[in-house]
C-alpha cells in the first residue's frame, strides 16, 4: 500500500500546483474515456543450486461511456504473458520452464465524485478470463517434457482510483483492483486517459 500512498499524493500534489479546476465536462453524460497501461517486470534470485527467473509482461485498455453525470459503463480488456524458469542441480541441467498467458473481459460500472481537476472514483465488474499454462521439463535422466492446460475464470471485482485532469481532454489515472473477499489491492497500475465528445472546454482559475 505505500506505493499506492506516494503516486496518491503525487496525484494530490500536481492539482495543488496547477492551482485551477476544470469544469465538470470530463465526467458529464455522453463523455467517452479510452486509456490504456503496460507494465514489464522481471526477477531473479539464485540460491545454491538453484537458480530461478521470472518474466511478467502486462498490458490493459479500458473504454467506457458515462451515462449519466459521473456515472461511467464500461469494459476492461487485458493481456499478461510469465515465464518462470528454474534451474536446478550442480550443473543446472533440471529444468522447468513455466509459460502462462491469460486474456480477460471485465465488464464495469463507475461512480466518479469531485469537481475540481483530481477526481476519485469507485466501482465494480465481473471478470471473465482464459488462461494457458504449457510446462517444459527436462534433466539428465528424462527427455524433453511437455504439458499444456488451459482454464477460465469468472470472478467480481471491486475497482478504486484517481482521476487527474491535465486539461479537457487528456488525463492520468491511478487504479487499483482486488476480489471482493477479501478485498486487497494487489494490481496498481498508472495509465493514460483520453476523453472524447467533452462538450465543456473552459478552465476555472482556482482563485474565482
Amino acid at each position: 500500500m505505500s506505493i499506492f500512498l506516494r503516486l496518491t499524493g503525487l496525484l494530490i500534489l500536481l492539482s495543488l500546483v496547477t492551482g485551477s479546476r476544470v469544469a465538470l465536462a470530463q465526467t458529464e453524460r455522453g463523455v467517452g474515456w479510452l486509456s490504456g497501461s503496460a507494465g514489464w517486470q522481471q526477477e531473479r534470485t539464485s540460491v545454491f543450486q538453484n537458480d530461478e527467473e521470472s518474466t511478467t509482461l502486462a498490458t490493459s485498455l479500458t473504454q467506457g461511456t458515462f451515462v449519466r453525470d459521473n456515472l461511467m459503463l464500461g469494459a476492461d480488456l487485458r493481456l499478461a504473458r510469465s515465464r518462470n524458469q528454474l534451474r536446478q542441480g550442480l550443473n543446472f541441467d533440471a529444468v522447468r520452464d513455466l509459460r502462462e498467458t491469460t486474456v480477460g473481459a471485465t465488464p464495469f460500472v463507475r461512480r466518479f465524485w469531485g469537481a475540481d481537476a483530481l477526481r476519485g472514483y469507485v466501482g465494480g465488474g465481473l471478470a471473465i478470463t482464459y488462461g494457458r499454462n504449457r510446462l517444459l521439463t527436462t534433466n539428465t535422466q528424462q527427455r524433453l517434457s511437455e504439458q499444456e492446460s488451459t482454464r477460465w475464470g469468472l470472478s467480481p471485482e471491486f475497482q478504486a482510483g484517481l482521476f487527474y485532469a491535465i486539461n479537457t481532454r487528456w488525463g492520468l489515472e491511478l487504479s487499483a483492483r482486488s476480489g471482493l473477499f477479501p478485498i486487497s489491492f494487489t494490481n496498481l497500475n498508472l495509465g493514460l486517459v483520453v476523453l472524447t465528445d467533452v462538450k465543456k472546454k473552459r478552465i476555472i482559475p482556482a482563485s474565482e
